[in-house]
């Protein structure tokens, strides 16, 4: 007598549809919970912005290096806060004019300009000076 033993059973094929909706599900869900960097807004006076330049002192700050030096009327200083309170402290009503030498990056500049508002300075330039 001959039995018959069934089909044979093909092997499952797993539907990836809706694992991958769930993984979008998932990224939609962290991407709208997330918070993000805050960016801090930096007020920088364009050369054309400002009428009352003129009458106000103007301090060129030239930044030499990427580390943060800078050179203030043919002297050579390191950008930390100390040096910088220093600097706003003894020009208190003066326009700081950032130049950049030749191979700085724009990030070090305003990295400088941000150090400068939060020593106290309330006039920061990056126009560069016009020679």
């Amino acid at each position: 007598m001959q039995l018959d033993a069934g089909k044979r059973r093909k092997a499952g094929q797993v539907n990836l549809t809706p694992l991958i909706d769930v993984v979008f599900i998932l990224l939609l869900f962290f991407l709208l919970s997330s918070t993000f960097t805050q960016w801090r807004e930096l007020n920088v006076t364009a050369s054309g912005q400002a009428n009352d330049v003129e009458q106000q002192a103007l301090l060129e700050i030239q930044l030499v290096s990427s580390l943060g030096d800078i050179r203030v009327a043919d002297q050579l200083y390191a950008a930390d806060a100390l040096n910088l309170q220093q600097l706003v402290a003894e020009n208190p009503n003066t326009v700081f004019a950032i130049d950049a030498r030749d191979g700085l990056t724009a990030q070090a500049m305003i990295t400088l300009a941000d150090r400068l508002k939060q020593a106290g300075a309330e006039r920061v330039s990056l126009a560069g000076i016009v020679r």
